[in-house]
């Protein structure tokens, strides 16, 4: 006598239908996700205006200076002060100072490296050159205008030597 296939269980059903959902799923994000990233991109572009990443940052410190003080602008828009201005590198808004450090075996100091006149002090540190000068603090002073470096040499044979930096920008 010939054995039927028994009837799936109601459990069966459900995994069924789950699994369908899931690859249904994965397909359509397939489908969808590149078309919504091309659609953004698109969009942004429109935003740009075709303008280059030089261009938006002239642009956008011409409207700050301009909520500031629009006498300074002597009546130009944004848009004359960007296409008149020369594209500059970011590198030239910084200054990078650096000094150099000794300090005894087993020793803890605090160095500072000041920023010139108008400057803020927005980052720093240290490199060594014989022991090991372990940076245990590196912060800008409370008005801003130095950088401080607390160093630590843990050796008690050889005393550390190095540079400390300071990146400024005014």
């Amino acid at each position: 006598m010939p054995r039927s296939i028994p009837h799936p269980s109601p459990a069966m059903a459900v995994a069924m239908l789950s699994l369908l959902v899931a690859l249904t799923g994965t397909a359509v994000a397939s489908g969808v996700v590149p078309v919504a990233t091309r659609a953004l991109n698109a969009d942004n572009a429109k935003k740009l205006q075709g303008k280059t990443s030089a261009q938006l940052v002239g642009l956008a410190s011409a409207k700050s200076q301009l909520a500031d003080d629009a006498t300074h602008l002597q009546g130009k828009s944004p848009e004359d002060i960007v296409s008149l201005a020369q594209t500059k590198s970011v590198a030239g808004f910084f200054t990078v100072k650096q000094a150099t450090f000794s300090m005894p075996p087993n020793s803890m100091r605090d160095y500072s490296l000041a920023c010139d006149a108008g400057q803020k002090a927005i980052s720093g540190g240290s490199e060594y050159s014989q022991a090991p000068a372990v940076v245990v603090e590196s912060r800008p002073s409370a008005d801003g205008t130095t950088w401080k470096v607390e160093l630590i040499d843990p050796s008690s044979a050889d005393g550390a030597f190095g540079n400390i930096f300071a990146v400024c920008v005014g």
